[in-house]
């Protein structure tokens, strides 16, 4: 790797993004880094997020529900850059974007041309990384970029 001029940072608003952003920011000062946020709102969550439970009479509007998550997860992400990284310049770049995240991450470090990928070791649920597969695991195995990983403050056993 030659010299990193941007880079892609993963937040899904679990607790290790402000870990994450904060790993992020130190690299970007060392270098002169432009620093990318992405957010992926899962399609699977969507796609569970349209199932009706027989007690609901009503229909969930998908384009309305996606449009108030988004802004939601991108108001919530400015507040964590606002309160913790707001002398950072130049400003960060945000990717709210929508599909399955570990190709998502992918797609958008290769049209933003990043040096680097900086995530957390851990996201919002264990459970997935059970089921699924961590997508974390799936960039790091996937990515023909160097990812990054970043892991949050040691918890007392």
């Amino acid at each position: 790797m030659e010299r990193i001029d941007k880079i892609l940072v993963c937040l899904d608003l679990s607790d290790y993004s402000e870990a994450t952003l904060e790993g992020a920011v130190t690299i970007a000062g060392n270098t002169d880094a432009q620093i990318h946020i992405i957010n992926v709102l899962n399609r699977r969550d969507v796609s569970a997020a349209t199932m009706i439970p027989p007690y609901y009479t009503g229909t969930i509007d998908v384009p309305k529900f996606v449009k108030e998550t988004t802004e939601q997860r991108e108001k919530k992400i400015q507040k964590i850059i606002a309160d913790n990284f707001s002398d950072f310049q130049p400003p960060m770049i945000m990717h709210m974007t929508m599909g399955t995240p570990f190709e998502e991450i992918l797609h958008i470090a290769e049209e933003e041309k990043v040096d680097i990928i900086v995530m957390g070791n851990k996201g919002r649920s264990n459970l997935a990384r059970t089921l699924f597969g961590s997508q974390a695991e799936k960039v790091f195995r996937h990515s023909h970029i160097p990812v990054f990983s970043i892991r949050n403050k040691p918890h007392k056993r």
